[in-house]
C-alpha cells in the first residue's frame, strides 16, 4: 500500500490536487468525490502479480491499471534486471501490446521508464501477438519482454504481463521481486516523471524489426506435423479475429498452409479496442462466435474458428454430420491435439524415447489415457500456463528431455520450444491439420472426439466461477477458504454429492512424495493456495479442485467425471456440482 501513514482519502486529496498526476485522472477522481466506497477500493492498495500478470481496470488510483501503476510495475522490473551480477550489461527489453484501449500508451511509458534506467528496450510500433513477444524476447536474447494486454477481458480492462529471458511468463520469484519493489515505494511522486517523447530520441529506443515476425513464421511453419494434410485439402475455414492482433497474421499463415477456403469475419477484424460487435472477446464463451457461425452457416464451412485480442487462445466450432455447429471445450481441443501429436509422431517415428507432455492439474484426466497409449511421460503444473513454460524450460534446458505438447483448460495451447507461452496462431495451424485429416477420411472434428471418447471413456468437465464482490470480496473469498479447510480436517468434506472422496490433498502444506523442494525440482509442485479432491467414480479419474482466481476476487471451481456413457458422465458431474456447490454455500 502507498502512503501507509496516509489513509485512502487522504491519499485520494494527494492524487487530486498533485500536479505529479496526470490532469485526466484527477478529473475522473474528482467525480467520485460522493462515492467513499470506490475511493476506498481504488486507494486499497497496488495490483498484485497473479498467474496472468497485473490486470484490472483502466482508470485513476491504485488498484486501477494506469501509467502510474505500470510505471511503478516496470521501475520494480529494472530492478530485478539491475540486481544481476556486476559487469552484466542489460541486453534490453522486449515491449508489445495489443489492440486494448491505452495499450500503446502504457507500452511507451514502460518504456520510458526502463529508458531512464539505461536499460535498451526493442518497442513494437504496432499490436503484435503474444506468442511473438514470447519468441522475440528469446529470438533477440532479451532480459525480459512487456506486453501490455489484458488477453480476453471487457474492454475496460488492460493489463501487464512480463517475460523472462526464456521468453516464459516471469516465475511467482521474480513476481514477488517487483512486487517487492512496488511495495517499497511509499510515493510515486519519488519515481519522477518519465517522457516517452524524449525516450524515443534515445539510442537505447530501438523499433522491434520486422525480421522478428519473419523467424516466427519460419518457425512456425517448422512445428506442423503432417504439412502435407493443408497442401491440398479443401478444408474449409471461417475465422474471427474478435478485434484483436489475429486479424494480422492468421489468414495469411493459413493460407501460406495451402488452405484457400479460408474467410475472415470482416467486422471482427477491425482492431476495435471496445470490442463493439462482443459482450467480451472471449473465444471461451459460445456468445463470442455468433458472426463467426452465422457465416460458417452461409458457406458451410468446416470450422468456425477465434483468437482472443493477443491471440493467445483459441477457441473451435465445428460443424456435425447434422450439419450443426458444436463449441468444443478447451479440453477437447486439448485432447484432441495431444492425440494427433502423439499419434502422428509416432507414426512417423519422430516421437523420442524422452518425450513428455504437459498439462494442469485441472485439465482433463483423459490426457493421462493418451499419454499412456504412447508410453510418454505427462508432466502436471498447477493453474497458469507460466508453469508450464517452466517445465519446459527445466525438462527441455536442464534434464534434456524432448517436450511435445502442452495444454490447459482454459484454451491455451503449445507445441513447440521456441516460444513459451500460450500459442493461438501455432494450435490453429495444428486444429486445422487434424481437420484436414479426419475430412479425408469423411470425418469431422466431432466424429474423431467421439472416437476418442469411445476409447478412452466420455469426459463431463465443467468450470465454475463465484465471485466475490467490494472492498471485502478478497477476505470473503479467503474465509471460504479456511473454512473449507477446517471442515476437510475434520472430515466434514470428504463427502460431496453423496461420494466419499477417496483422498484429498491442500496444496498449500504439500506431502511427500507430492512435494519436495519444488523450488530446486520442478517435477513436483510448489505450495499453492487450492485444494483437490480424487472423487474416484466408474473410471476412477473423478475430482473436483477449487482456487482462488489468480487476477480478481472469486473461487474457481473446476469438476470432473468420466464412464463408459456419456449420459452417466454429465450425471455424475451434476451430483460433483450439487455438493461442491452446497458445501461452499455453508461455508459463505
Amino acid at each position: 500500500m502507498t502512503n501507509l501513514q496516509l489513509t485512502p482519502q487522504e491519499r485520494y486529496a494527494l492524487w487530486t490536487s498533485d500536479p505529479y498526476f496526470d490532469p485526466a485522472l484527477q478529473a475522473e477522481l474528482r467525480a467520485l468525490l460522493a462515492f467513499p466506497k470506490e475511493i476506498a477500493e481504488r486507494f486499497n492498495g497496488w495490483p498484485t502479480f497473479g498467474t496472468g500478470g497485473m490486470r484490472g481496470q483502466l482508470g485513476a488510483g491504485e488498484s486501477r491499471i494506469n501509467a502510474v501503476t505500470v510505471a511503478l510495475a516496470t521501475r520494480g522490473l529494472a530492478r530485478t534486471i539491475r540486481s544481476r551480477p556486476a559487469g552484466a550489461r542489460p541486453r534490453g527489453v522486449v515491449i508489445a501490446f495489443d489492440t486494448r484501449l491505452q495499450g500503446a500508451w502504457l507500452a511507451e511509458i514502460a518504456a520510458a521508464c526502463l529508458i531512464s534506467q539505461d536499460i535498451p528496450v526493442f518497442f513494437s510500433e504496432t499490436c503484435r501477438p503474444v506468442p511473438i513477444l514470447s519468441f522475440a524476447v528469446r529470438h533477440l536474447q532479451a532480459d525480459a519482454g512487456i506486453m501490455i494486454t489484458a488477453s480476453h477481458n471487457p474492454a475496460q480492462y488492460n493489463g501487464y504481463k512480463v517475460y523472462g529471458a526464456d521468453g516464459g511468463q516471469i516465475t511467482l520469484d521474480t513476481a514477488g521481486q517487483i512486487m517487492q519493489a512496488m511495495q517499497s515505494v511509499s510515493d510515486p511522486r519519488t519515481m519522477g516523471r518519465v517522457d516517452p517523447a524524449a525516450a524515443r530520441r534515445s539510442p537505447l529506443w530501438q523499433v522491434l524489426p520486422e525480421s522478428v515476425d519473419a523467424a516466427y513464421l519460419d518457425y512456425l511453419s517448422k512445428t506442423q506435423i503432417r504439412p502435407e494434410n493443408l497442401q491440398s485439402t479443401d478444408l474449409n475455414v471461417v475465422y474471427t479475429p474478435l478485434h484483436g492482433t489475429g486479424a494480422l497474421y492468421v489468414e495469411k499463415i493459413l493460407r501460406a498452409a495451402g488452405i484457400s477456403q479460408i474467410r475472415t469475419v470482416q467486422e471482427q477484424a477491425i482492431p476495435d479496442p471496445f470490442f463493439s460487435t462482443v459482450f467480451m472477446p472471449n473465444p471461451e464463451s459460445p456468445e463470442a462466435f455468433a458472426k463467426a457461425v452465422s457465416l460458417a452457416e452461409s458457406v458451410q464451412a468446416d470450422l468456425a474458428v477465434a483468437t482472443d485480442p493477443d491471440s493467445d487462445r483459441v477457441g473451435v466450432f465445428a460443424r456435425a454430420a447434422s450439419g450443426q455447429y458444436q463449441a468444443l471445450s478447451g479440453n477437447q481441443i486439448g485432447l484432441l491435439l495431444m492425440e494427433y501429436i502423439l499419434r502422428s509422431r509416432h507414426d512417423l517415428r519422430q516421437l523420442p524415447d524422452d518425450a513428455f507432455c504437459v498439462t494442469t492439474r485441472v485439465s482433463t484426466r483423459l490426457a493421462e489415457r493418451v499419454a499412456e497409449t504412447y508410453q510418454t511421460e505427462l508432466q502436471e503444473t498447477l493453474t497458469g500456463f507460466k508453469y508450464i513454460g517452466e517445465r519446459i524450460q527445466w525438462f527441455d534446458e536442464e534434464a534434456g528431455q524432448t517436450f511435445c505438447f502442452g495444454f490447459e483448460e482454459s484454451f491455451g495451447y503449445l507445441a513447440g520450444t521456441l516460444v513459451r507461452d500460450k500459442d493461438a496462431l501455432q494450435a490453429l495451424l495444428l486444429i486445422c491439420e487434424l481437420a484436414a485429416e479426419a475430412k479425408a477420411k469423411g470425418q469431422s472434428l466431432i466424429d474423431r472426439l467421439d472416437s476418442l471418447y469411445q476409447h478412452y471413456g466420455y469426459a463431463a468437465e465443467k468450470t465454475v466461477s463465484i465471485e466475490f464482490s467490494g472492498l471485502d470480496g478478497l477476505q470473503e473469498q479467503r474465509s471460504v477458504m479456511t473454512a473449507l479447510r477446517q471442515r476437510l480436517t475434520t472430515g466434514e468434506a470428504s463427502l460431496i454429492g453423496g461420494q466419499t472422496a477417496r483422498s484429498w490433498q491442500d496444496y498449500q502444506k504439500p506431502n511427500e512424495p507430492e512435494y519436495h523442494n519444488g523450488a530446486h525440482n520442478p517435477r513436483y509442485l510448489p505450495p499453492a493456495d487450492m485444494l483437490y479432491w480424487e472423487m474416484g467414480g466408474e473410471l476412477g479419474l473423478d475430482w473436483i479442485c477449487i482456487r482462488p482466481s489468480g487476477t480478481e476476487p472469486k473461487l474457481k471451481i473446476y469438476l470432473g467425471a468420466y464412464a463408459g456413457d456419456p449420459a452417466r458422465a454429465a450425471d455424475h458431474l451434476a451430483h460433483l456440482l450439487d455438493g461442491m456447490t452446497e458445501l461452499i454455500l455453508s461455508c459463505r
